[in-house]
């Protein structure tokens, strides 16, 4: 049964968005049509406003049914803000959706990513900072694909302005793949593979022109001609084994009830079940009665899909042939059978909400497109949003699956499933969290790690301290029933970074260069600021600094009584070195504090070693420049230090 948990029964509802980052049983978003939803690693659903909503990022706690508006311009229209590429900014937000789906997905690092409809720009969200990335992509809007070469990443390529989209993965490996899509007038079937590391696209299959009628082959049999025809939106899902499944999706014209599979491993597509032709026929058996001659309408704008850890396949509503439908179906990929489990046959319906809260055999979210969908770990399927009579909608819907119904005769198999930390350091250790369906008693095992086996639901404390690459194994039973999940590769233990130490160059101290950051601390407390190799000590005491490597492995060195007050007091006058890059010598300017005195003049590596040194004299107040040579140095960073009998004057420069 359906039950309406949350949100207005009524169409176009404004939005409340109470206090940024604060849940509130009263705040939820504005009615919303083709939103884009997201579910993180800790089963915590995120949502960026749809149309006609604002550029607004949302979050949505199951246990306790709250909104929380966390991003965005609290409901006021703006345009996009792009800031930098790379760098995050509380201040950058994608521009909102226009009614014309985006694409999203989730990485295996828990970010969150956006492709935009009107250009090829891709957004990255972090969930921990709350903070939009532009990562890659032209701002510039209604750019062409540029395809370059099938199989050859560029970062020239792209797959231009898609619209329509929401149909898209993401492989063992954490690669985001899309396929099809509307390019203003033209409806590609082509596939393309986003690199999150390298943030280039890669096109991968399928034709590099428009509007191209399908290749189907045989039913059932792979090939690597068969390519399914140009479309928009449609039903996606990954199986067990990352194979990536779309059912049905078209054009303004021409509506597809046919369901493919692409075979990660051979980038081959396989024609699984339906018609080879547009706006054909459909049937159904009944509701919950399997058969291989069912066949749902021809459909597209059916967002709402669902898969779950069995590898059944689920569908609702979408604007079909013959109406829009309010129908909920099931998919076996086993059997290639679908099942109709709810719904009324014709469609058109409005939705029927009943009590908020209360499940009734009655209750209907009714016909409705482009709706967004999830599966919580109970394997109940939610559903918000989307367009319903009499227009956008924000009610959220959640349907408990019926186990006596025949075709779910597999949902009390046990299923393993987990997740952790996979990239560490040397000597880290780490919890893993037990996402297992059905299952009771579990064995884990982790070579490579101390302890390197589990029966526990929850490890805590598995520590890794030689660097190499580990698999994890999760075996879950129910009864004498057992599932077994190895995932390969899944754990990177990067080694222990290089030891570190401190040098004091005068009132300077150095630590070895080389790592991607540092952080000074003073008798135990942070130095705000000082998060580079060197420090000049301002106070006597204890430092210590903390070097982090390019994998964020971090080691200390620490040095103790350091003097401050040394002889020499620094002068605030500063000397002006040019030209600054050098290539073989340099004059010194304003260097008032040589004249009339002989002084010595040091230069440093950024080791901290001298590797020059001579006495010098500027001989009156109107020659207050000295030209040093350095054509002998190799290139780097060097420090400039000239003693006199009462100050150190210090400088840097830039040997090229």
């Amino acid at each position: 049964m359906w039950t309406w948990v949350k949100g207005d029964s009524i169409g176009y509802p404004s939005a409340v968005f109470g206090t940024l980052g604060i849940p509130s049983p009263l705040t939820t978003p504005a009615g919303n049509y083709e939103a884009e939803l997201w579910v993180d690693q800790q089963n915590t659903v995120w949502m960026y406003a749809g149309y006609p909503n604002n550029p607004d990022m949302w979050k949505f706690n199951m246990q306790t049914l709250e909104w929380t508006w966390v991003a965005g311009t609290g409901g006021t229209p703006a345009n996009a803000v792009y800031g930098i590429r790379g760098v995050s900014s509380p201040l950058n937000q994608p521009r909102s959706n226009n009614m014309y789906s985006m694409v999203n997905w989730t990485d295996r690092s828990g970010n969150l990513w956006l492709m935009e409809v009107l250009n090829s720009v891709m957004w990255k969200f972090d969930t921990q900072i709350l903070e939009w990335t532009w990562m890659s992509g032209d701002t510039v809007t209604l750019l062409p694909p540029v395809f370059g070469i099938q199989g050859v990443p560029s970062p020239l390529n792209t797959p231009g302005t898609r619209a329509e989209q929401g149909n898209s993965w993401v492989d063992a490996s954490g690669n985001l793949w899309v396929f099809g899509g509307w390019h203003f007038s033209n409806y590609y079937s082509d596939m393309w593979l986003y690199d999150v590391m390298t943030n280039e696209w890669t096109w991968m299959k399928g034709p590099d022109t428009s509007n191209q009628l399908g290749n189907y082959g045989t039913i059932g049999i792979p090939d690597p001609l068969n390519n399914p025809a140009a479309r928009g939106p449609h039903s996606k899902w990954t199986d067990s084994n990352g194979n990536f499944w779309i059912f049905g999706g078209g054009t303004q014209q021409n509506y597809f009830n046919d369901t493919w599979m692409f075979n990660i491993s051979t980038y081959e597509w396989t024609w699984m079940n339906g018609l080879n032709y547009p706006n054909g026929g459909y049937y159904n058996s009944g509701l919950c009665i399997s058969s291989s001659m069912n066949l749902p309408d021809p459909r597209w704008e059916h967002r709402s899909s669902w898969s779950d850890p069995t590898d059944n396949f689920w569908m609702y509503g979408g604007s079909c042939y013959s109406a829009t439908c309010d129908d909920l179906w099931h998919y076996n990929p086993l059997s290639n059978i679908w099942t109709l489990i709810s719904g009324n046959i014709g469609g058109g319906t409005n939705p029927v909400f009943g009590t908020l809260g209360i499940p009734q055999p009655t209750n209907s979210p009714g016909a409705r497109i482009g709706a967004v969908s999830w599966m919580d770990n109970s394997r109940n399927l939610w559903m918000f949003g989307g367009a319903p009579s009499p227009g956008p909608t924000n009610d959220i819907w959640k349907f408990v699956l019926d186990t006596s119904c025949t075709t779910l005769n597999n949902l009390n198999v046990p299923i393993a499933a987990f997740f952790s930390d996979t990239n560490l350091c040397a000597g880290s250790c780490i919890d893993f969290f037990n996402l297992s369906f059905n299952s009771n008693n579990f064995q884990w095992n982790f070579p490579g790690a101390n302890p390197n086996t589990s029966t526990v639901n929850n490890p805590t404390n598995i520590c890794y301290f030689t660097p190499g690459i580990y698999d994890v194994t999760l075996i879950s039973s129910n009864q004498n029933i057992t599932d077994t999940l190895t995932l390969q590769n899944y754990i990177t233990v990067y080694p222990f970074p290089p030891a570190q130490s401190i040098t004091q160059i005068g009132d300077t101290l150095f630590a070895i260069a080389g790592p991607s950051s540092y952080q000074w601390y003073f008798n135990g407390n942070i130095i705000n600021g000082a998060t580079d190799y060197f420090y000049v000590a301002t106070q006597s005491g204890n430092y210590n600094v903390v070097a982090t490597d390019s994998n964020g492995c971090e080691v200390e060195a620490v040095i103790n009584n350091v003097i401050a007050s040394s002889q020499l007091a620094v002068s605030n006058s500063q000397l002006v070195i040019f030209p600054n890059p050098v290539e073989d010598r340099f004059t010194m300017h304003n260097a008032q504090c040589m004249i009339g005195a002989a002084v010595q003049l040091s230069i440093y590596n950024i080791m901290g070693e001298k590797v020059y040194t001579e006495a010098v004299e500027a001989s009156s107040q109107n020659q207050a420049a000295v030209t040093v040579d350095c054509e002998l140095l190799p290139s780097g960073l060097y420090f400039l230090e000239i003693i006199t009998a009462e100050k150190s004057h210090r400088t840097k420069f830039l040997k090229q």
